[in-house]
């Protein structure tokens, strides 16, 4: 007797906030919101830390004066050898001056884990991790705009290499001048790169771990050693980056932040690919060209108020 094989059901489209995305699977028994909303709680108390240290690290630092000789022995301590080798000196102004290293490398893990096809966590399907990878992506312009806010509110700091009683010794081909008018505190590539790195930690460990190496390695770690930044810069720099990068975990900003990009992609699948590919261009490259216009457009106002 032959039994007759049965036909596989077919998935049911999934949805991302109200919006609607074909062509995806998912098991529709499972369901991410009371996850989320018990992640979400666990790690209010983390998040509340995150922002309590940085306050203490930055009222220790304007208060008293053993942070500050603290700091001042660990940058001479990694500039020691600025200087004295060619090869090192090159070696490290590439990984703090190139792209490829920095941001390109971010967003090639970025497309990874979105175009990955293998589960990356309990109960979180395709389109879940993808609302989060896009959510991940897009608070790293608050968390620029912030750590550049807090930079102008502040008290202007010297960088280490400016600073006429650390005597610090300039790297071969390195020229700081360009940064002699911008305070160090707080380091805005360790917000952004931080806060990139906790999100898709949230998602998938591997890629996140990969990227604390890269923020800690590759971006922070040379500018430490010539002289661009203190200690404390990148540590409430690092606070502060995976304070934005924990809101992630709430579905409520998730939804509220996505749900016009998700309805582009119903629309159109092509354009939405394209603005996502134009946004992670300009986030590997820190939004340098939307500034650079941004600049350009104020200097054409104000000139034509002037007229």
């Amino acid at each position: 007797m032959v039994i007759p094989a049965e036909s596989e059901p077919t998935a049911a489209p999934l949805t991302v906030g109200k919006q609607v995305i074909h062509g995806l699977t998912a098991d529709p028994g499972k369901d991410c919101a009371p996850e989320d909303t018990k992640r979400g709680q666990k790690n209010t108390g983390l998040m509340l830390l995150t922002v309590v240290a940085g306050a203490a690290v930055w009222y220790w630092l304007a208060s008293g004066h053993h942070w500050l000789r603290f700091d001042a022995r660990i940058s001479l301590f990694l500039n020691y050898l600025a200087g004295r080798w060619w090869t090192l000196d090159r070696t490290i102004k590439f990984l703090q001056s190139n792209d490829l290293p920095q941001g390109t490398f971010a967003m090639a893990v970025f497309y990874y884990v979105w175009f990955q096809s293998s589960p990356t966590g309990a109960g979180m399907t395709m389109n879940d991790r993808r609302e989060r990878l896009l959510f991940a992506l897009l608070t790293c312009v608050p968390a620029v705009l912030v750590a550049r806010a807090i930079a102008v509110s502040l008290p202007y700091r010297v960088r280490p290499i400016f600073n006429p009683d650390l005597h610090l010794r300039h790297a071969y081909s390195f020229d700081p001048t360009i940064l002699i008018s911008w305070s160090c505190f707080p380091s805005d590539h360790a917000v952004f790169y931080f806060a990139l790195a906790t999100g898709i930690f949230l998602i998938n460990r591997k890629a996140g771990i990969l990227l604390y190496l890269q923020a800690a390695l590759v971006i922070c770690l040379p500018r430490l050693y010539l002289g661009v930044h203190y200690l404390s810069d990148v540590l409430v720099g690092t606070l502060l980056g995976c304070g934005f990068g924990y809101l992630t975990l709430s579905p409520a900003l998730r939804s509220l932040a996505t749900r016009h990009a998700f309805r582009l992609h119903e629309r159109s699948l092509g354009l939405f690919h394209a603005a996502l590919f134009c946004f992670a261009y300009e986030t590997a490259h820190m939004y340098e060209n939307v500034r650079h216009l941004g600049s350009g457009l104020w200097q054409v106002g104000r000139a034509l108020l002037h007229l």
